[in-house]
């Protein structure tokens, strides 16, 4: 850095801002001529009105403009960067506090320097050297050698992002000093401007060193151009963009481009086999996200460069995309584009066009598309404006601007789905903003209906419709008129909710699956759709995406198009996707770098008709004015807001006017709080209910009225509206006499006549607004009937008339209603208030308080941390938050009547003397202007008045319910009221609630009443259960009271203290005695938790945390857990056993999650702690704990060394109950190694302890272990004893979720003997249990264990479905182990359908976490199973490998079950090698080890392959002995659907031995049992093997019947090899029938496709084989040479096939035969491609030995 003297200039643009003492606090410069820019912060640190000058911003084109103008402040500021010098005197023009701008107006001649240029930052490359000078403030040791002044130089450093959605850029410079705020950023290589500095980030902890903050050149740019745009440097003109097209279809790949010439097709090379397991990849990695979310290491994308695993699959699949659908010819097209393009920077307007693409290619990816010689995919190119071409759209309606937006939010009130609408109006909030402080206009209707959406886009034109709500294929789930869920498509969409003629040039759908087509119910998708209807332009999603990407792009999109020189959606959306991108991979938050985040880009698509279709002139918006607000109408005596603004009370807008509705209902009384905005609610209502009922009238009345008065008020409206309608004069003259008491002297009279002719008979609604003003206290002197002490603080009619008048209005039945607002409750004769309907209003939510500040400009200039600490002041009370945005504006606000309310307030408030407009003047930060806001609103509801009124006991019962966050029921008084008591607790067996261990005799009631007739108080009735009332004290008023107290009282804080324990004491009572979700008794919990905390009670405070952590993990809420366990940890007051305990609950729930190395380390600090304290219990807990970790980890050894310790102390310690369970421990460790005595031995020993301790529930646990084992040994009859005594106990204990537990194991076990549908009825009754308890973990056990069945079963489409479900769940809980095993059976399910890609996959995913979790027993079995699949294909030598690498670490384990099972697997991989001696050997070791282990089960199975051995060797007698072996033992076990296997195998004997009557037999055996099991893949083989039995014996139509019964399930199925199978029998069954050519090539050519379809196994190869000898045989070339094709290509690329020498000679040989009977030209066709990507060597030989002449 190299300091300035104070006589150096530096550029002539740069100068000071200086504050009222003419000291320099910032840096400004020279933007245009007449015009200086700052940061916002240095105006407002020289005493300048920001927050009045924002305003100006947003009514710069308003007709209010000169009133705000009048407002805009002086700023003082020098022309360069020495000490002395002229000042310049400037007025702020405009300022934005969300991105630190502000523009001053200055005298053009006082500063006449050339103006900086600006130039756009997006055109700043990282690290490029940049320089700041500006003003500086540096002390020195010498005082006289101060440093004012500085220039120091940087790197350019990408960007950054806020928490409320701004981006900024960064640089890197470590010589930004104080007072540099402001200062431009100047680029070295041309001296022109491309940022200015906001602030310096340098934490103490050293993150963000040298780091600064800099709003960018466009920012700057956007922000000065709306004032003075004329001046501002002339941006270069875009040079005209190329348009491009790629066009995808069934045959080919096209590119144009027809500016440039160009058009280039290519063959589609149909790539099916390496798209789709890629694509499928990309889809597991996303459904993998909330995994590693969840887990305890750093989240995918936390760190640069990180790999993960969405990133890297959706990089795979565009790769392979781009290879596929950008070849030859079209990708050398597109690289002369780029390339010309990035020469000359020319935009390049890149469109996919998918109208003629099979339907399987539109699903893919393709904004992931890349091309192979660009760096990183398309979408993202900072040329290419990436999209999909929407054919069928119209050009987009030419709207004059600005940009508005009507957005709807379908959170239905009833039935589901639901949808979080507090935090979908929060987003929509956030995404909005930057674009309505660009200009832009929001709206968001407040149901989503067709009809409100209809209405909205009705009212005016509009740019932009965004929809946010669940979809699903081919529907959105928007709301009906009753609000519950309504799904819609988009036919309907368009239809219902577009006016003719309106249709909104762009649509944005978040939601999810809104470019997916529903399969099932042969809906379009919902994009789709709304294109070929006419939109012009659809912004969709590819699949779910986050709601954090989702606010981050729309609101970039909305702020592109709010500010951009020519907005377009595809423009906007392609500069979004960039600019979002870079700023979460530079953001600070790892949320931002989640990857589901940073490939967001990826999920969100546009369809248009073209890009650069201009929504808007800018210009033309900038240059005129806007048409002045229309005034607000008036209903009556009642304001109404404008249609949409609106804000908040869904179910009082969807309710109320039904009510009002109601012939039998007298009307509703809106009571609450001054100032809650009853009024404003009254006027919605009133609007709402005229458009239902267009003939309704509406009497208003406000303020005070008496019944003489109303009457007239009722008569004088009625005459109008029959004057208006021409009605007959009969009526007219009855309203004449009513409206005369000389006509009619008798008052009841006059209103019996109105009841009955108009009343009765019309719809009318009375509206009586601020009716406390007819109200009076009823006061104890009082002799009415009202008098009485329970009368205390309670209010009637002061005129007895109107009183009696309201009570006929009430009880008057027919279509005319009351609607009346009122303060206060009050009282009706005769009981008619029981006709009403008394709706208590309570504040709004956060959200709604964010979109209310829209409309509060002051309030809205405020950054996100204010807004939420304005939210926890005051809360969500509008007329507070009203005067605070007046205040914050010195006296203006969004309404006159605010403004005039104002000032009448402190007329009467401020001291005698004191001027309004000067006190309104005074700066004030916002700690300040929300006291007085608060203040100005105690007083508006007379606070201390009604303090004053209040009888000391509700004193009391309001300062304890103000503590309450949530609201009460009646209990909560006597909590705050009474004084303990003992309770017996057998007293109160027979009530439905046990009384609270609290007691008063004082009239609770009548307090709550004089409270809630006071509105300090606000009573709500239930949205359920009218009966059921709860009262709550709204925050502001809580905090008035709060602050009041502790200022009053000497013993605020003891008295504070013991209403918070009373507060918690009420809180634990009510968990323990309401019947309630369990989510309602965490949020009991967590209440008690926060008040004994507020009270100083650590231990109590501690409890309850312990208690809602227990359910939190029971319900699968392990995040909540997690934080919840590590706020207690930083809790510095508990003491070390309560910290052991929390460490001890971590290292739980990381083992439940999988996490193992996280949870030893917690269980290790807890034991640490138990040791240090001589906890010897503990102790022995925790070592009981670490044995179960080391056996989840399959560390067994460890385990039972654990295990021994833990039982060692509880031994010494005399603990028997726990002795029982460790010994019950040790059984299930050596279970799991197959040591199935040493099991029963220990289950017996746990058992006799329970025995003796009458421990029932605990003996039911070691019965269904029992069972367990029992069944793992193949003992199914005393498996089913045994759970069935389990069962029993459970069922007398009541202990439900045991039982659900036990169903779900007597459900393995029917299955395990075939007894499928009572294993289905078995696991829907544990899932019913677990549903109703909330257990998300068992229920995702439940679903994995349906998936299994139905995948047993043959029901692939319902097994994957079932595995879903299991994994969403796994994945929500983080529960890692589980998600594993939930892959692996994915894995299973694939590698069943021979999608062999896709299991593998799934292997390796189950593998990964296996390995990162240390569980070696799991990962021996993943090791086994991918095993399998090398063997399925033929790999052998990998294969082999596998099999010891799984048996290897379970000799380790020292687990023989597995062993065995691996043994066993080794024999079959040696056995299909034709290695008989060895699999011989294999299968004996294996069936010694289940032999020895008593497993009966496993040996039938080793017995029946002992038996496919023998009969491939031909010993038929052998095998025959052995099949019968096998049959005999699981005839004895009742497992059917191995017998029917093994009656299958001995069908198969019998046939080879041409006992063909015999085979039948046996297969029909075998079939029956298929059938009665459901087991539908297995009886599609075992039809196939009767269609052989039939075929060899002639009987060819029978043998037609059974193959088509086969191919008919195999298709249902979606068995590829299975089809291929019958289609190649069906194809040999016409050939030997003497069929036409034509038939059997039909057969044979569809057999081809479904083997080509799938990875290459034996049977597909042999099939493949046939199919090419008898093309030859019948003539058909074609199909010939794409079976040689094929084989010639699968050999050489599958090298580990056994099976590859003999494809590769079948190949040449049939080619060779082509090629000598004159088919040469067609043979070198179809090999040139395959041959130009050999070696050249290698394809010489080839091609040798196809032409030579001999077969050598």
């Amino acid at each position: 850095m190299s300091s300035l003297s104070p006589e150096a200039l530096g550029p002539g643009f740069i100068g000071q801002v200086l504050d009222d003492d003419g000291a320099t606090v910032g840096t400004c410069w020279l933007v245009a001529p007449g015009w200086v820019l700052t940061a916002a912060h240095v105006a407002q640190a020289a005493g300048a009105d920001v927050v009045a000058a924002s305003v100006t911003a947003e009514r710069a084109f308003s007709a209010a403009a000169d009133r705000a103008d009048e407002r805009a402040v002086t700023l003082r500021l020098k022309r360069d960067l020495k000490k002395t010098g002229p000042v310049i005197e400037g007025r702020m023009r405009r300022a934005d506090t969300v991105i630190d701008l502000a523009l001053v107006e200055i005298d053009a001649e006082s500063w006449d320097s050339a103006p900086a240029g600006l130039a756009d930052s997006e055109d700043v490359k990282p690290k490029e050297v940049v320089v700041v000078t500006g003003a500086a403030e540096l002390a020195d040791a010498q005082e006289d050698a101060a440093l004012i002044a500085s220039s120091t130089a940087g790197h350019w450093d990408e960007w950054g992002l806020y928490e409320n959605s701004v981006r900024l850029s960064k640089i890197k410079a470590s010589g930004v000093l104080r007072n540099m705020s402001g200062a431009p950023v100047i680029r070295d290589k041309d001296s022109t401007v491309v940022g200015l500095v906001t602030g310096r980030y340098n934490s103490a902890d050293g993150w963000g060193r040298d780091m600064v903050w800099v709003v960018s050149g466009r920012a700057i740019e956007q922000f000065c151009r709306p004032l003075i745009g004329p001046l501002l440097p002339t941006p270069p003109a875009p040079t005209q963009a190329v348009h491009v097209v790629l066009r995808p279809t069934r045959k080919t790949v096209s590119l144009v481009c027809e500016k440039l010439g160009i058009s280039e097709v290519e063959p589609y090379p149909g790539a099916r086999s390496r798209l789709f397991p890629a694509s499928e990849n990309l889809r597991l990695a996303r459904r993998g996200l909330a995994e590693a979310r969840r887990s305890g290491k750093q989240t995918p994308g936390g760190q640069a460069g990180e790999p993960t695993p969405l990133l890297n699959a959706l990089e795979k699949i565009g790769s392979i995309m781009g290879e596929v659908f950008l070849p030859g010819a079209v990708g050398e097209a597109l690289t002369r584009i780029l390339t010309k393009a990035r020469s000359q920077t020319i935009p390049v307007e890149f469109a996919v066009d998918l109208t003629e693409c099979p339907e399987e290619l539109r699903g893919l990816p393709w904004e992931g598309l890349r091309h192979p010689e660009v760096d990183g995919p398309l979408a993202l190119h900072p040329l290419v404006v990436f999209y999909r071409l929407a054919v069928a759209s119209p050009t987009p309606r030419r709207v004059e601007g600005p940009l508005r937006i009507v957005v709807a939010i379908a959170a239905p009130l009833d039935g589901e789905p639901k949808l979080d609408y507090e935090s979908e109006l929060r987003n929509i909030v956030t995404s909005v903003r930057e674009a309505r402080a660009g200009g832009a206009e929001a709206r968001i209707v407040t149901f989503a209906t067709t009809a409100e959406i209809n209405k909205a886009l009705g009212a005016g034109d509009v740019h932009v419709l965004h929809i946010s709500c669940h979809g699903s294929a081919g529907r959105l789930s928007l709301e009906d008129e009753n609000g519950s869920a309504r799904p819609v498509t988009a036919r309907t969409l368009v239809e219902e909710a577009i006016p003719p003629g309106k249709m909104p040039p762009v649509i944005c759908l978040s939601a999810c699956d809104t470019n997916v087509t529903d399969p099932f119910g042969d809906l379009p998708a919902v994009a789709d759709e709304l294109v070929s209807s006419g939109a012009p332009a659809v912004i969709g999603t590819e699949t779910s995406v986050s709601d954090r990407y989702a606010t981050l792009v729309f609101a970039r999109v909305y702020a592109e198009l709010a500010k951009a020189p020519e907005p377009d959606p595809a423009t906007a959306l392609a500069a979004a996707r960039r600019q979002v991108l870079r700023a979460c991979e530079n953001s600070e938050r790892s949320r931002d770098r989640h990857e589901q985040v940073l490939s967001g880009w990826s999920v969100v698509t546009i369809q248009a008709a073209s890009s650069r279709e201009t929504l808007f002139d800018p210009e033309a918006v900038r240059s005129g004015q806007r048409a002045p607000s229309k005034a607000i109408p008036m209903l009556g005596k009642i304001p109404a807001l404008k249609v949409g603004s609106f804000v908040g009370r869904r179910r009082e807008q969807l309710e109320i006017p039904r009510f009002l509705a109601d012939e039998d209902r007298g009307g509703v009384v809106l009571h609450g709080i001054g100032g809650i905005g009853k009024t404003s609610l009254a006027g919605e209502i009133l609007r709402r209910s005229r458009e239902q009922r267009p003939d309704l009238v509406v009497v208003t009345v406000s303020g005070t009225i008496t019944a003489e008065g109303l009457l007239n008020r009722i008569i004088t409206k009625l005459r109008i509206t029959l004057l208006k309608q021409r009605s007959d004069s009969g009526h007219l003259g009855i309203l004449n006499m009513l409206g005369d008491p000389r006509a009619i002297e008798d008052w009841d009279t006059r209103v019996r006549i109105l009841q009955d002719d108009f009343l009765g008979q019309a719809p009318i609604i009375i509206v009586l607004d601020n009716f406390e003003d007819n109200l009076q206290p009823i006061q104890k002197d009082d002799n009415s009937h009202h008098d009485g002490p329970k009368n205390h603080g309670k209010r009637r009619i002061a005129d007895q008339r109107l009183a009696d008048f309201l009570a006929v209005l009430a009880r008057t039945p027919g279509p005319s209603s009351l609607l009346i607002t009122c303060r206060y409750r009050f009282e009706l004769p005769d009981d008619s208030g029981e006709y009403l309907r008394w709706w208590g209003l309570g504040p709004l939510s956060f959200s709604e308080t964010l979109r209310l500040a829209w409309d509060l400009p002051h309030v809205e200039a405020l950054d996100d941390y204010q807004l939420r600490m304005l939210w926890a002041g005051i809360g969500g009370h509008p007329r507070t938050l009203e005067m605070l945005d007046a205040l914050l504006g010195h006296g203006r606000g969004r309404l006159a009547r605010i403004e005039q309310e104002l000032r009448q307030r402190l007329k009467r408030t401020l001291p005698d003397g004191m001027d309004v407009d000067s006190w309104l003047d005074r700066p004030r930060d916002l700690d300040v202007s929300v006291a007085e806001a608060v203040t100005l609103a105690a007083n508006d509801v007379l606070l201390p008045q009604l303090l004053d009124f209040l009888s000391p006991e509700a004193k009391r019962l309001l300062m304890g319910l103000a503590l309450f966050r949530r609201p009460v029921e009646r209990p909560a008084a006597i909590f705050v009221l009474g004084t303990p008591v003992e309770r017996d607790t057998t007293a109160n067996e027979t009530n439905d609630t046990p009384a609270p261990p609290f007691a008063t005799d004082l009239p609770v009631d009548d307090l709550l009443d004089e409270l809630v007739s006071t509105t300090l108080l606000t009573r709500l009735q239930s949205a359920d259960d009218s009966s059921l009332l709860h009262w709550f004290v709204h925050r502001w008023t809580a905090s008035a009271l709060e602050r009041q107290e502790e200022s009053a009282t000497e013993t605020a804080e003891e008295d504070n203290t013991d209403r918070h324990q009373r507060a918690a004491a009420y809180w634990m009572w009510h968990y323990r005695t309401t019947v309630q979700s369990q989510e309602a008794d965490i949020n009991d919990l967590m209440e008690c938790y926060a008040h004994f905390g507020e009270a100083g009670d650590v231990e109590q405070s501690d409890d309850a945390a312990q208690e809602a952590a227990s359910i939190l993990n029971r319900i699968g809420r392990w995040d909540d857990e997690w934080k919840l366990a590590n706020r207690q940890l930083q809790n510095t007051h508990l003491n070390k056993a309560r910290q052991a305990a929390w460490r001890h609950n971590l290292g739980i729930l990381a083992q439940a999650r999988g996490d193992y190395n996280t949870a030893h380390t917690y269980y290790q600090r807890a034991l640490t702690i138990f040791e240090e304290l001589g906890d010897r219990a503990n102790m022995a807990a925790t070592y009981h704990q670490l044995g179960i970790l080391a056996q989840d980890r399959g560390d067994y050894n460890t385990a039972h060394d654990r295990y021994q310790q833990s039982l060692t102390i509880f031994e010494e310690l005399g603990n028997r109950a726990n002795m029982a369970t460790t010994y019950g421990q040790l059984g299930i460790l050596a279970q799991a190694r197959g040591d199935y005595d040493t099991a029963h031995d220990r289950y017996q020993q746990s058992l006799t302890i329970f025995e003796e301790l009458g421990d029932r529930a605990n003996m039911a646990a070691t019965y269904h272990q029992l069972g367990i084992l029992a069944q793992d040994r193949g003992d199914y009859n005393t498996a089913h004893d045994r759970y069935q005594q389990s069962l029993t106990i459970f069922e007398e204990l009541g202990n439900r979720a045991n039982m659900a537990n036990t169903y779900h194991q007597l459900g393995i076990l029917a299955q395990d003997r075939g007894d499928y549908n009572t294993a289905h009825d078995r696991y829907q009754q544990s899932l019913t249990i677990f549903e109703e308890l909330g257990n998300r973990a068992n229920m995702a056990n439940t679903y994995h264990q349906l998936g299994i069945l139905a995948q047993d079963r043959g029901d692939y489409n319902t097994a994957h479905d079932r595995y879903q479900q299991s994994l969403t769940i796994f994945e929500e809980l983080g529960n890692r182990a589980n998600m594993a095993t939930t892959y692996h059976q994915l894995g299973v399910l694939a590698h069943d359908q021979s999608h062999y890609d896709t299991a593998h996959t799934y292997y390796q995913q189950s593998l990964t976490i296996f390995e990162e979790l240390g569980n070696r027993a799991n990962m021996a079995t993943t090791y086994g199973q991918l095993g399998v699949l090398a063997h399925d294909q033929s790999h052998y030598d990998t294969a082999h490998t596998y099999y010891q690498r799984a048996l290897t670490i379970f000799e380790e384990l020292g687990n023989r079950a597995n062993m065995a099972t691996t043994y066993h697997q080794l024999g079959v991989l040696a056995h299909d090698q034709s290695h008989y001696d060895t699999a011989h050997t294999y299968y004996q070791q294996s069936l010694t080890i289940f032999e020895e282990l008593g497993n009966r089960a496993n040996m039938a199975t080793t017995y029946g392959q002992l038996g496919v051995l023998a009969h491939d060797q031909s010993h038929y007698d052998t095998a025959h002995t052995y099949y019968q072996q096998s049959l005999t033992i699981f005839e004895e076990l009742g497992n059917r659907a191995n017998m029917a296997t093994t009656y299958g195998q001995l069908g198969v004997l019998a046939h080879d031995q041409s006992h063909y009557d015999t085979a039948h037999t046996y297969y029909q055996q075998s079939l029956t049992i298929f059938e009665e099991l459901g087991n539908r893949a297995n009886m599609a083989t075992t039809y196939g093997q009767l269609g052989v039995l039939a075929h060899d014996q002639s009987h060819y139509d029978t043998a037609h019947t059974y193959y088509q019964q086969s191919l008919t399930i195999e298709k249902e199925l979606g068995n590829r090899a299975g089809m291929a199978t019958s289609y190649h029998q069906l194809g040999m069954l016409a050939q030997d029938q003497g069929d036409s050519p034509s038939r059997i090539l039909y057969f044979l050519e569809r057999s081809l496709e479904c083997a080509e379809s799938i990875p290459a196994t034996i049977q597909t190869i042999k099939i493949v084989i046939s199919i090419g000898v008898h093309a030859l045989q019948i003539d058909a070339v074609e199909l010939a040479i794409r079976v040689f094709f094929w084989l010639l290509h699968t050999a050489l690329t599958n090298n580990e096939m056994t099976e590859m020498t003999e494809m590769l000679g079948v190949a040449i040989a049939g080619f060779r035969e082509l090629y000598q009977s004159g088919y040469s030209t067609e043979v070198d066709s179809a090999l040139a491609p395959l041959f130009a990507k050999l070696p050249p060597e290698f394809a010489q030989q080839l091609r040798s030995l196809i032409e030579a002449d001999d077969e050598d």
